[in-house]
């Protein structure tokens, strides 16, 4: 098993220790799923099975890929009439503890996909929101409320990504050769980041989100340039996820003003290796993104992230940005869940 896999164990013991100790209404262990949900129901309320101290290590076996129906019942001496129900019971254990964990705002411990998966965790989704004019088009509304529409699933896609442990979260929000739309598409879309950073940075704040903007400045004006200061500064200590907008990107501008960089502190040229590009980068050193994400049907990167996307896993959905839906962003999580990852090995 990956080793960091094995180093999460501590995360899904925490995990299920504040699941146990959780003080919401518990239900015994001897009753069938079905009886269970029956019961639940009739009270209107979310039935969370409690799981106590023999059933928590099946989970957590199950959970950490030792999952064996055969060898728990020989270790347990549970008939082998009793191995399918036993099994259906701890799935259905698991399941309710992390819808409620879920629904009561907790985070799952990141690594948890990873663990019940050998092909690991999606912890860098990085994605290209593709579509917001061919979407307001559809629509039959002006370009700008396709704009407004996409803003809006950021903020959306935001949550569910939160929802999931995803630790990095970057998004290709206006690249460098998007200054050369019209100016009224311009001018509505530094409207809409200027109000983005001044009346709703509490999207970030309320989740303990931190932002980081990546990008050349030029263009901006001092007004935005000053409220990107202030929400990277307001929110640098947050570690729920980190979420990174790309303003005034392009992967070939941020290689080259990272070659300026090295120039200009005059390196010498035997001195130069990937690392020394690594950390004059935009985000010095960032981690590479696990899974490139791009809607509206389009099959290429167009410039984002070029340097740290050697090995990303990349990812097409035919649907236009404002129209993602999150079974859309779970299908790309199982995808990508089902890839082998050999860096060249």
């Amino acid at each position: 098993m990956r080793q960091d896999v094995l180093l999460a164990r501590d995360q899904i013991d925490n995990f299920f220790a504040e699941i146990a100790g959780s003080a919401v209404h518990a239900c015994g262990l001897g009753q069938a799923p079905e009886e269970l949900v029956e019961r639940h129901a009739e009270q209107g309320s979310v039935c969370l099975p409690c799981v106590d101290a023999h059933e928590e290590r099946d989970v957590r076996f199950m959970l950490e890929g030792f999952f064996d129906p055969f060898q728990l019942a020989a270790e347990k001496r549970v008939p082998a009439s009793q191995r399918m129900m036993r099994q259906t019971l701890r799935h259905t254990y698991l399941l309710a503890s992390i819808h409620l964990a879920l629904s009561c705002g907790k985070r799952l411990p990141p690594l948890i996909y990873a663990i019940m998966s050998d092909s690991g965790a999606v912890r860098h989704l990085a994605m290209i929101m593709d579509g917001n004019r061919r979407w307001a088009k559809a629509q039959g509304m002006p370009a700008v409320e396709g704009h407004r529409a996409g803003y809006n699933k950021m903020k959306q896609v935001g949550d569910w990504c939160l929802a999931r442990g995803i630790e990095i979260v970057t998004v290709y929000a206006f690249s460098t050769e998007n200054w050369k739309r019209s100016e009224t598409e311009v001018g509505f879309l530094m409207s809409l980041l200027e109000h983005a950073l001044e009346k709703e940075l509490n999207y970030f704040t309320d989740r303990q989100i931190r932002l980081r903007i990546l990008g050349r400045r030029d263009g901006f004006s001092s007004t935005i340039l000053s409220l990107i200061d202030k929400a990277e500064e307001a929110t640098k200590h947050f570690e729920k996820m980190t979420f990174a907008i790309c303003l005034g990107y392009g992967g070939r501008a941020e290689i080259v003003d990272a070659v300026k960089e090295i120039v200009a502190e005059g390196m010498q040229s035997e001195m130069i290796d990937e690392q020394s590009i690594a950390k004059r980068l935009y985000w010095p050193n960032m981690p590479d993104p696990d899974l490139i994400v791009r809607t509206s049907g389009e099959q290429r990167l167009s410039g984002f992230l070029l340097w740290q996307s050697a090995y990303s896993e990349l990812y097409w959905i035919d649907k236009n940005w404002p129209a993602l839906e999150e079974a859309d962003l779970q299908a790309a999580l199982d995808e990508f869940s089902t890839r082998q990852r050999r860096y060249g090995a």
